[in-house]
């Protein structure tokens, strides 16, 4: 996942330690997920909600920097400079909604996710966890060509330049941002290519922006 891009520190958060507690569970307590779709469904869902808001944020320019004539005091070190914040605005989170209605349409992720499954049975959850999975897989190579940011394998020791930072998102301890070498855990994704689909009609609401229309089925 590229570490260029700055969420906002609560979600981030929540997705870490969602994503963290899920893979933690189903190494230590394997029975617990009788059915292997279990887990990779939810990384599914945590990363396509990492890709949304890298999407959004690519689409976001940053403010300029107001002229001075004062000199600027130098920076301190650190190895990723903090992104700006900026304000969404109305169309990109009209871009969002939208994005979310073609996966609910194609892989009912929505229903899914908002669905209560503590009471499902693991035999069911394997199911309807392959019809998500079919679906947003249609949607993500129809609107997105995605490579791996690394082409190491995973578990293999690499080596990291300065300019390899940009991209890469480091963990454990470190010490030296010259001389960097460590264990790749994830290959990380980046995409070359985005074809945004086509907007919804706008809502009445501003504040409310379509997903999914409700569905009514007409008798005679």
């Amino acid at each position: 996942m590229s570490a260029s891009k700055s969420f906002q520190p609560i979600r981030l958060i929540l997705l870490s330690l969602i994503l963290v507690s899920l893979n933690a569970v189903n190494l230590l307590k394997e029975e617990l997920f009788p059915d292997p779709l279990i887990v990779p469904a939810g990384n599914l869902f945590l990363g396509l909600w990492m890709v949304i808001e890298a999407l959004l944020r690519s689409k976001q320019q940053s403010p300029a920097a107001p002229a001075s004539t004062e000199a600027l005091p130098e920076p301190l070190p650190e190895l990723r400079p903090p992104a700006p914040k900026v304000e969404r605005d109305v169309e990109s989170r009209r871009e969002l909604a939208h994005f979310l209605g073609l996966l609910q349409e194609k892989g009912r992720l929505v229903d899914f996710v908002m669905e209560d499954i503590s009471q499902q049975p693991d035999a069911r959850i394997g199911q309807v966890a392959r019809v998500v999975h079919q679906g947003c897989h249609e949607v993500f190579t129809k609107h997105f060509s995605l490579q791996k940011v690394r082409s190491e394998s995973e578990g293999s020791r690499v080596e990291l330049q300065p300019e390899d930072l940009e991209k890469v998102r480091l963990a454990g301890s470190v010490q030296d941002a010259e001389q960097l070498s460590g264990t790749l855990l994830h290959a990380g994704w980046e995409t070359t290519e985005v074809t945004l689909p086509e907007l919804s009609p706008l809502s009445a609401d501003p504040k409310s922006y379509l997903v999914a229309p409700a569905e009514v089925e007409i008798k005679p």
